[in-house]
């Protein structure tokens, strides 16, 4: 069996993708390709939990009951094994994929990508890891259109750098470590402005025959500056945020929040 590990980056579609192989699992598996669901349904989060540190504060460590050290051996042991049982009961089909972005925004040092790779390489004989980058400045900015979503106040300091995330933005560093564990033959660089539908290269790519099956849904979830401007202001009198998801979507987009030369420099250097 071959695997095409897409591990992101975040904001470059990663929700439409995972979406599409979720929703055509069965079609796929029909011409050779193979979506798997016990590290995840949509999103194969399992996968990244296993890489990290046990001591590394997450959201998904508290939705798993993982509250220590021990109980995050334990879910890696059960996601081992559920993924052991995936592997010989679809031993016959080829070509396998999995997706998560967190194997990018998660896995702050090289040892964690090791440990993904240990996970993987004795169930396949060849592993293509496909990442998928947007340039930093445009991921940072996607990024404050999700968080003005999520309720959070965007302004200069929310700007600010955070030293241990250096990883994030410093792709150099970050694909490095993928390329010193799997090789740098095994990682692809797919630059998101030039092909951003990696469904369609995927497509291409394995030459699937996708006529039949539930088209690719890509939504904008960039937000106008001037939208951004009102969540802020709007915040002082509603702090829970309870409108903001029901009207955010319908206000009109139509120029995007620029940061300047100073900002911007922090993160693409």
């Amino acid at each position: 069996m071959r695997l095409l590990l897409h591990i992101g980056t975040e904001k470059t579609g990663t929700k439409s993708l995972q979406t599409w192989f979720a929703q055509n699992r069965e079609p796929l598996r029909q011409q050779g390709v193979h979506y798997p669901t016990s590290l995840g349904d949509r999103v194969h989060r399992s996968l990244a939990l296993f890489a990290m540190d046990p001591n590394q504060p997450d959201e998904r460590f508290v939705q798993e009951g993982i509250q220590s050290a021990v109980d995050h051996q334990a879910f890696c042991e059960r996601t081992f094994n559920s993924f052991t049982r995936e592997c010989d009961a679809f031993a016959a089909i080829p070509t396998w994929i999995l997706s998560c972005e967190q194997l990018h925004s998660r896995l702050a040092t090289q040892e964690m990508v090791e440990r993904v790779k240990s996970f993987l390489c004795d169930r396949f004989e060849s592993i293509k890891v496909i990442v998928h980058l947007r340039p930093q400045v445009d991921l940072a900015v996607s990024l404050a259109s999700t968080g003005a979503r999520g309720g959070t106040r965007i302004n200069a300091a929310w700007f600010a750098p955070d030293p241990e995330q250096e990883y994030y933005f410093n792709y150099n560093l970050s694909v490095g470590w993928w390329e010193n564990v799997f090789g740098e033959n095994a990682v692809t660089i797919v630059p998101f402005k030039r092909k951003p539908n990696l469904v369609k290269m995927l497509i291409d790519e394995l030459s699937i025959e996708d006529s039949s099956m539930t088209p690719v849904e890509r939504k904008n979830e960039a937000l106008d500056w001037r939208s951004i401007a009102l969540s802020n202001a709007l915040a002082l009198y509603n702090p829970s945020r309870d409108f903001n998801e029901v009207f955010i979507d319908d206000w009109p987009f139509r120029e995007r929040l620029e940061i300047g030369l100073e900002l911007a420099q922090r993160f693409q250097s």
